[in-house]
């Protein structure tokens, strides 16, 4: 009898054990993978019950937002490496909602990026962004998501991270961004190991949010650790906003351990007054750190905008030259090139810097320092050229097109030397709100407005300012002891040379070049050869 219970027993037992096996082996057996080659065809298949892997079989050219996962749990998108390519304004993929998610494997260039709404436990690993607004975000409450081993580079935001805490951001490139990471009422995040290089703004930015509607939310507990953070306008920039509610300050606070912090422009570590940095292990050349940089400058050229600008406050280089075209690829009003040292030349060897298709508004250059030349540059297509405020600066020799405003503009500027320069189709050639400048051999064509003129004790002299649709604009309330001397323009407002109703030439007066006269080298020449003949008859004849 007892056998027969025991028997019993084992038989159930196998029972309930099968049982359990055919339960869990369910959605492995009715899991699939399943593949997609579109926007709506990959939305779809992830939001399909039977789809568990979905892969990407061919490169997407997108339209608008692309890849929408809503309201899913363990799914898994990979790219297989192919692109997601934007045409028109929106976001790669964006995630709401979504839990375990895992997006691998893909190449999202020149759209929003990868965004996540409230979504938490997801993976963002191998996967490279370019050209794309928002980099890689976490936003509204994100938590506990993994961002690993991806390039994100000419973006916005490397990673932005949004009221969201616990992420981890691990192992990836950050590079040639507007931020490499930013931290915005973030809390417990954690940023390892990553290559932080030559973003415009900061390399990591910590900061209070909601300060104006919310209230002030801080940023707290945040670990940055074992990055190399490098070249960047500020390595870590932690901010303290006043609350516009109670007007009291909100700080930032978090930990450095163990990251190399080095030759970022203007400081390696910035902590406003009222946040707070627990420091140890880190190199850098700042009072933060027991430990400083090994690195040193050994020359004064540069190849791109981070470079030039290291090297321009650099105390050993009084003039930087530039070696190679850049093509400015940051997003933001930042100037690729800017001169936080006076007494400074910067010579483009006439190479290029010209504006990408990420920023609107960037300046070229901006020049708020004494005694600053500029020569032998191309500069094409920004919204301003270069702008000078500084004293005593002179461009020299330098081709500025295409500017959606100004090619070159005195803003406030003390004695400058504009000489020899060639501005074309721009909004406005030069624009003058500076006293004492000098214009001297400028050709400005073809632009809608060639100079705007005002300013004090303004010398214009021999420039060629033609074939615009207005060529000389003046503005007889400042212009005070203006001096005009061989200038050639048709059409002026409220300008004209010393004693000219205009200019001192109009524009069909231009001299044309000289041709060579080739029979008068050819003349010179015979009569060298025949010197030289006679001398070694002479020569011959009284010594052999």
């Amino acid at each position: 009898m007892q056998n027969m219970n025991v028997h019993k027993m084992i038989k159930i037992l196998k029972i309930g054990i099968l049982f359990w096996i055919v339960i869990t082996l369910i959605p492995i057996i009715t899991a699939e993978i399943c593949e997609c080659n579109s926007c709506e065809d990959c939305t779809e298949k992830l939001s399909n019950f039977s789809c568990d892997e979905i892969l990407l079989s061919d490169d997407i050219n997108a339209s608008g937002e692309c890849i929408n996962i809503l309201n899913v749990e363990n799914k898994t998108f990979d790219c297989q490496g192919h692109k997601i390519v934007r045409k028109e304004p929106g976001i790669g993929i964006v995630l709401r909602n979504s839990t375990k998610c895992s997006l691998i494997n893909c190449k999202i260039l020149s759209s929003g990026g990868i965004i996540m709404y409230s979504s938490q436990y997801n993976t963002i690993k191998n996967t490279i962004l370019n050209g794309t607004g928002g980099g890689i975000a976490a936003l509204s409450d994100s938590n506990f998501n993994l961002i690993y081993n991806n390039t994100v580079i000419n973006s916005y935001n490397g990673v932005w991270i949004l009221s969201s805490s616990k992420n981890k951001v691990i192992n990836n490139n950050l590079s040639f961004n507007h931020v490499g990471v930013e931290i915005v009422s973030g809390s417990f995040n954690e940023i390892i190991n990553n290559e932080i290089y030559q973003n415009i703004e900061s390399g990591i930015m910590i900061s209070p949010g909601g300060c104006i509607s919310l209230g002030c939310i801080p940023s707290i507990n945040n670990t940055i650790s074992h990055n190399k953070i490098i070249m960047n306008t500020i390595g870590i920039n932690a901010l303290t906003e006043k609350n516009v509610l109670t007007e009291k300050n909100v700080s930032s606070n978090f930990t450095a351990d163990s990251n190399e912090i080095c030759l970022n422009i203007d400081k390696d570590i910035k902590v406003s007054e009222g946040s707070f940095m627990e420091g140890k292990n880190n190199t850098c050349d700042d009072e933060k750190c027991k430990r400083h940089c090994n690195i040193t400058i050994t020359d004064c050229n540069c190849a791109s905008c981070m470079e030039c600008r290291l090297k321009l406050r650099s105390d050993k280089c009084k003039e930087v030259k530039l070696i190679s075209d850049i093509l400015f690829l940051y997003f933001g009003a930042d100037p690729c090139i800017s001169f936080p040292s006076e007494n400074k030349t910067f010579n483009c060897n006439t190479h290029t810097i010209k504006n990408g298709p990420y920023s609107y508004y960037a300046p070229a250059m901006v020049v708020g320092t004494e005694n600053i030349t500029i020569k032998n540059c191309i500069v094409k297509d920004f919204f301003n050229g270069i702008i000078i405020s500084g004293s005593n600066c002179k461009i020299m020799n330098t081709m500025v097109n295409s500017s959606k405003i100004t090619g070159i503009l005195l803003y406030g500027a003390k004695n400058s030397s504009i000489i020899n320069n060639t501005l074309t189709f721009n909004q406005e050639g030069i624009g003058i709100m500076g006293d004492g400048t000098k214009l001297l051999n400028n050709s400005i064509m073809f632009n809608e407005e060639g100079i705007y003129a005002g300013g004090v004790d303004l010398v214009m002299d021999s420039n060629i300012i033609c074939n615009n649709k207005l060529d000389v604009r003046g503005n007889k309330k400042y212009l005070q002891n203006a001096k005009g001397i061989n200038n050639f323009c048709d059409i002026s407002e409220e300008w004209h040379d010393d004693e000219k109703e205009r200019c001192t030439y109009n524009c069909t007066q231009i001299p044309l070049k000289q041709e060579i006269d080739y029979n008068k080298y050819l003349i010179m020449a015979i009569i060298l050869i025949t010197i030289l003949s006679s001398l070694l008859v002479i020569y011959y004849k009284k010594f052999i």
